[in-house]
């Protein structure tokens, strides 16, 4: 038992081996040698210095190395890995893939964009930090489940020229069947009838943004002339509305997202301020992305270790733009699936709920 008990003990202080300065690697497509410069990983890059910055006033050491991925000498080698507790990028799918290879096990590489690239988190050595599309749409219909009363209708409003459905549409559907959810297909925003005691929980099944426009114009005139509907959607209507939203508003609209920003909440005010102050221009989403990854990740590895990879599973944590919720689907990879609720209240504000 003693034995026991000393291999146990000898086991945690490895897996949580303490660094007295903690060692980022920023991997970016950054294009700094002044020929085509990114202006949106450059912005990326800033917010994660702002995040450093933040980190170092609370205590924490480190040091940072920055390689430009897009100059034309970047290459995979096992030598970028060496002595790194943590390293965000590449971003590129590709690049990604390539470093897989010469990432040792007790470390992880962490896909800051790349939605691609969540299928390589089954072979290890991966963290994709943003949500998938599909996570979305499970938060949605859990969210429909926890508001639909007894009375409501379930409608689908399906586009009748697609020939066959998108990806996004059809998980819509096979989702709504796999949860036992009672739903009704409608192929025009007119036959949804005008009882007022009646709400209508609407959902739309179509990948095409022109149809996605178009059917939340009519959903909100029928709103707007009485009819009871409640429009459930993902963060794609963003691409569909454009920046006159009042037709989610009249909607009453639910959307999960996988960013979003809350310009009423302190910490964002606290670090629009602070970035103003110090890149003299507003932050951006890729400003507030950096500034999540570095943050939530360096804290991770100041907390747990050397290992903080192994910790992740059942954390949550709510950053400025993102959410970071991670389980224990892969053994060594990992997927983020925080997704944030937003409402769009009739009155024109937006509330934004988790």
């Amino acid at each position: 038992l003693k034995a026991a008990e000393e291999s146990l003990n000898a086991e945690e202080d490895y897996i949580f081996e303490r660094s007295e300065r903690i060692s980022l690697l920023l991997m970016l497509p950054l294009g700094a040698d002044g020929g085509k410069s990114s202006s949106n990983f450059m912005e990326m890059y800033c917010g994660a210095l702002l995040a450093v910055r933040d980190l170092s006033l609370r205590g924490v050491k480190m040091d940072v190395e920055v390689i430009d991925t897009k100059q034309e000498s970047y290459k995979a080698e096992r030598r970028l890995l060496e002595g790194k507790d943590v390293v965000i990028g590449p971003v590129a799918s590709s690049q990604l893939e390539a470093l897989m290879e010469f990432c040792p096990r007790s470390r992880s590489l962490i896909s800051p964009l790349e939605p691609k690239a969540a299928a390589l988190c089954s072979r290890g050595s991966v963290i994709q930090a943003p949500t998938p599309w599909t996570c979305q749409v499970d938060e949605l219909l859990s969210w429909l489940s926890e508001e639909k009363a007894f009375n409501d209708r379930v409608l689908v409003l399906k586009d009748n020229s697609e020939q066959q459905l998108g990806e996004q549409s059809r998980y819509l559907l096979e989702q709504l069947d796999e949860r036992h959810i009672p739903y009704s297909i409608i192929t025009d925003i007119e036959s949804i009838g005008m009882d007022k005691l009646t709400t209508n929980r609407l959902l739309i099944a179509s990948d095409k943004d022109a149809f996605i426009t178009k059917a939340i114009k009519q959903a909100s005139t029928k709103a707007e002339q009485g009819c009871k509907i409640v429009l459930y959607c993902t963060s794609k209507v963003r691409n569909c509305v454009g920046p006159d939203v009042k037709d989610l508003h009249y909607c009453s609209a639910r959307l999960t997202a996988a960013y979003y920003v809350d310009y009423n909440s302190k910490d964002v005010c606290d670090f629009v301020l602070a970035y103003r102050a110090l890149f003299k221009s507003e932050p951006g989403s890729f400003a507030f992305q950096g500034y999540d990854l570095v943050n939530f990740f360096v804290s991770n590895c100041e907390r747990w270790g050397k290992r903080w990879n192994r910790r992740l599973s059942n954390q949550s944590f709510r950053g400025l733009q993102s959410d970071f919720v991670f389980d224990s689907s892969f053994e060594n990879g990992k997927v983020n699936k925080g997704v944030r609720r937003i409402v769009y209240d009739k009155d024109l504000s937006t509330t934004l709920v988790k």
